[in-house]
C-alpha cells in the first residue's frame, strides 16, 4: 500500500497505535509503538528517531552501546495485530544512520535486501521466489486418560493459521510428522516478503502459545526454505539430470556445499553458551543424501516446479541473514560453476553431537573466519558484521575458557 492508503487503512479500521518492527542479529524482532496521530505520508520518508543498539558492535547484542538512528517505516510491508484491542498495525521497518540517511549495514533486512540486487546485478536471474518452512514442537501437558497424543498440536496450528490469515501473512498450509513435530509452511514469495511472514508468524506464534498457557520448543529445530530463481518469468534452476535440475541448479547446490559450514555459521549467530544444538547436516555429504544440507524437492508432478531447499536454519534464527547467506552462496557456485559433491563415503559435520558449546562457538568462528569472502562481494554483508558475528562466537569461546 502507499501511504496515503495506509493512513486511510487506518481509519477505517480504527486502528489507535502504530508499532515498527525490525529485526535485531539474534533474529528477534525489536519495536517501537506510536499513536496513530503521529503517523503522516511523511513519516514513510523521514522515518523517527530513536536510540537503538547500532554501530560498530551490532544491532541488540547484548555487549552493543547504544546509538542513534533513523527508524523508517515501510508501507508495503504491513500486518494487522489483532491481539491489541482496537488492532495495531504492524510496520516492518529499516535502520538509518542518521548522518547520511544511508540504509545500515547493520539491518539484517537491509543485507538481505542487497543479496537480491546483487543477483539481480548478475544477470543470472531477474526473480526470487522463496517458500519458508517452519518446523516447532509443542509441549501440551495432556490429560491422564482418553489422549492419543497423535497429533496434540492440531489444534493450535489451526488457530495460528487462521490469525496469520487475518495478519496478513501468506499462509500455504500446516502438517505434522511424528518423528519432527509441526511444520508451518508460507506460500512461495518474494524474499523480503518472506522474511517478513516468518517474523511475523513467529510473532503469532509466541502470542498464541501465551494465551493458551503452553510451551514452544524450538531447540534442534530446524526449518528450510526452497528458493525458485526465474529469468524472463522461466525458472532456470529444473532441468534433465538425473535429479531434475539444470547445470544453473547444479552449480547452485555446489556453492552451497562449498560453503556450508560457513552458512551454518550465519545459521546459527543466536547460539547461547548453554544451548546444545546439534547440527545434522553435512558440508561433504553427497546432494539429495539424508545429511545434506541442500536438496532438490518437487512439489507437484510438472518437473517445472522442481526446486532447491536448504535446510538447517533454526526457527529461531535470523531468516534474512540466513536467506542472504544463502543466496549469495548459490551465486558464488553459479558464477564459478563449482560442482556438488556426488558420493561421500563419510560425510564430515561441523562439529560432534556431543562437542561442548565452547567446541562449537570455537569450529562456528574459524568456519566464517576462514570462508567469508563470497559473503563480502557486491557489498552484501560488510566485513564489520562479519566480525562482529565471529566476536560473538569467540567471546563464548573465552567465557568457558576462563
Amino acid at each position: 500500500m502507499k501511504p496515503k492508503a495506509i493512513l486511510a487503512y487506518c481509519r477505517e479500521k480504527g486502528i489507535r497505535t502504530i508499532d515498527l518492527r525490525f529485526t535485531d542479529l539474534f533474529g528477534n524482532w525489536q519495536h517501537l509503538t506510536f499513536p496513530v496521530t503521529a503517523i503522516s505520508e511523511s513519516t514513510f520518508e523521514e522515518g523517527f528517531g530513536q536510540e537503538v543498539y547500532i554501530g560498530p558492535d551490532s544491532v541488540a547484542f547484548p555487549s552493543a552501546e547504544m546509538g542513534y538512528a533513523v527508524i523508517v517505516p515501510s508501507s508495503d510491508a504491513n500486518y494487522l495485530d489483532a491481539s491489541t484491542d482496537p488492532p495495531t498495525l504492524v510496520l516492518v521497518s529499516t535502520i538509518q544512520d542518521v548522518l547520511h540517511r544511508q540504509e545500515s549495514p547493520w539491518d539484517s533486512r537491509n543485507v538481505a535486501h542487497q543479496a537480491v540486487r546483487f543477483l539481480e546485478s548478475t544477470s543470472i536471474a531477474d526473480e526470487i521466489y522463496v517458500r519458508n518452512l517452519l518446523k516447532f514442537q509443542l509441549k501440551v501437558a495432556l490429560p491422564s486418560q482418553g489422549a492419543t497424543g497423535f497429533d496434540d498440536a492440531f489444534k493450535f496450528r489451526c488457530q495460528l493459521m487462521n490469525r496469520a490469515i487475518d495478519a496478513g501473512v501468506n499462509v500455504e498450509r500446516h502438517f505434522h510428522h511424528p518423528s519432527i513435530g509441526s511444520s508451518f509452511v508460507l506460500q512461495p514469495t518474494k524474499v523480503l516478503e518472506s522474511c517478513d511472514d516468518v517474523a511475523m508468524t513467529r510473532y503469532l506464534m509466541s502470542q498464541l502459545a501465551l494465551e493458551e498457557g503452553v510451551s514452544l520448543e524450538f531447540e534442534n529445530q530446524f526449518s528450510s526454505i526452497q528458493w525458485k530463481l526465474l529469468k524472463n518469468g522461466e525458472p532456470i534452476l529444473p532441468g534433465n539430470s538425473a535429479r531434475g535440475i539444470s547445470d544453473v541448479g547444479r552449480f547452485a547446490q555446489g556453492g552451497i556445499s562449498k560453503h556450508a559450514n560457513s552458512l551454518t555459521a550465519i545459521f546459527l549467530a543466536s547460539l547461547h553458551e548453554k544451548e546444545a544444538i546439534h547440527f545434522p547436516f553435512a558440508a561433504n555429504a553427497a546432494i539429495d543424501a539424508p545429511e545434506s544440507l541442500s536438496r532438490s524437492v518437487q512439489d507437484s508432478q510438472s518437473s517445472r516446479s522442481r526446486v532447491i531447499e536448504v535446510r538447517g536454519i533454526p526457527t529461531q534464527g535470523n531468516q534474512y541473514l540466513a536467506s542472504a547467506a544463502i543466496l549469495m552462496a548459490m551465486i558464488d557456485g553459479i558464477l564459478n560453476k563449482i560442482a556438488p559433491p556426488q558420493t561421500a563415503s563419510a560425510p564430515s559435520f561441523i562439529f560432534s553431537s556431543n562437542s561442548s558449546a565452547i567446541e562449537r562457538a570455537r569450529t562456528l568462528s574459524d568456519a566464517l573466519s576462514s570462508d567469508s569472502d563470497y559473503l563480502l562481494m557486491g557489498d552484501v554483508f560488510s566485513q564489520d558484521l562479519l566480525s562482529t558475528i565471529t566476536s560473538h562466537y569467540d567471546s563464548i569461546s573465552n567465557a568457558g575458557a576462563v
